[in-house]
């Protein structure tokens, strides 16, 4: 064989195996993104993946999810679409037209109605409930997606024990609270009811920032600690601020015993009534030359057996 020919052939076969020798311009040039324009969508094709874009949307589809349309979820743990369902038809069975009620995915629900009386209604009226737990709703928006969106805020009730009785009005009420969130409406009947520990006002809270606990009132000895209570979201018991749960045992006990002192005379006991039962606290209070009389209630009973003098004025202690 010719060695020459021997010599060009190995030199070939070098230069073929060597991979920088002939660079392949499809395996290190990265390939264009394809773009296709359809209507009001672009779509940006890349890597085997489709990008959707759209410069706007038709003026009467955005329109009628803008006016007709809310989005909502059950703030806490997801219960089953019937349930939601059923209990927002039952709440909502005076509205004037039917409502669409459909799960759109993450636990987001679309509630769509037929007219707008009835969207201004549900958003003035809440919050809902579901369960015990607040069904949170908010008008749609072009941008909504179930797998980004996210509750920032909520309507809920706020209880307010304990509070003077000069900020128990409407106005100064609004400005205090102003402070927790922004107002929406004040429970009436919690500002002139008989039972009225507490004033309830419904309040937009931003779930962004913690909730206040505590409004302090007063300075020094006479300082007053007033601690808020969120319902359906984070309810405390009043005298000790802690959350209640269930079962909950106040470590805090709340005497609502009064007695007057009256000097003691011989063989007379050192408190009254004879059968009162009394704890630790009363009984360190006792003396020997003072009774402790504990005022008690008179019943109808009491009243007639004192009017036929069957007991007399012994009887009355």
């Amino acid at each position: 064989m010719n060695p020459q020919l021997v010599a060009n052939s190995s030199q070939t076969r070098s230069r073929s195996s060597n991979p920088k020798a002939h660079p392949n311009p499809r395996r290190n040039t990265p390939l264009e993104p394809s773009i296709i324009h359809s209507g009001r969508f672009t779509f940006t094709i890349e890597n085997n993946e489709t990008r959707v874009s759209t410069t706007a949307l038709a003026s009467s589809v955005q329109n009628h999810f803008e006016s007709f349309c809310l989005v909502g979820k059950v703030f806490g743990v997801p219960i089953p679409g019937r349930a939601i369902r059923n209990r927002l038809r039952s709440d909502w069975k005076n509205l004037q037209d039917e409502v669409f009620v459909n799960h759109i995915g993450k636990d987001w629900y679309k509630i769509e109605f037929c007219s707008v009386e009835d969207v201004e209604y549900v958003m003035k009226n809440r919050p809902w409930f579901v369960q015990g737990q607040i069904f949170a709703l908010q008008t749609w928006r072009p941008d909504f997606s179930p797998f980004h969106a996210t509750v920032e805020s909520i309507v809920c009730w706020a209880r307010i024990p304990f509070l003077p009785l000069h900020y128990k009005d409407p106005k100064v009420l609004s400005d205090l609270v102003s402070i927790l969130g922004t107002p929406i409406s004040i429970d009436q009947s919690s500002m002139v009811s008989k039972q009225s520990m507490f004033v309830r006002v419904c309040l937009e809270v931003d779930l962004t920032k913690p909730l206040k606990r505590c409004l302090i009132f007063g300075e020094g000895p006479k300082e007053t600690r007033i601690y808020i209570s969120y319902e359906a979201l984070f309810a405390i018991c009043f005298y000790c601020s802690q959350k209640k749960e269930l079962r909950h045992i106040c470590p805090i006990k709340i005497s609502n015993k009064n007695y007057l002192q009256v000097e003691r005379l011989n063989n007379e006991p050192k408190f009254f009534p004879r059968d009162l039962v009394l704890d630790e606290e009363d009984q360190r209070k006792l003396q020997d030359d003072v009774i402790l009389v504990f005022p008690q209630p008179i019943t109808v009973e009491d009243i007639h057996k004192d009017e036929n003098g069957e007991d007399g004025e012994d009887g009355y202690m």
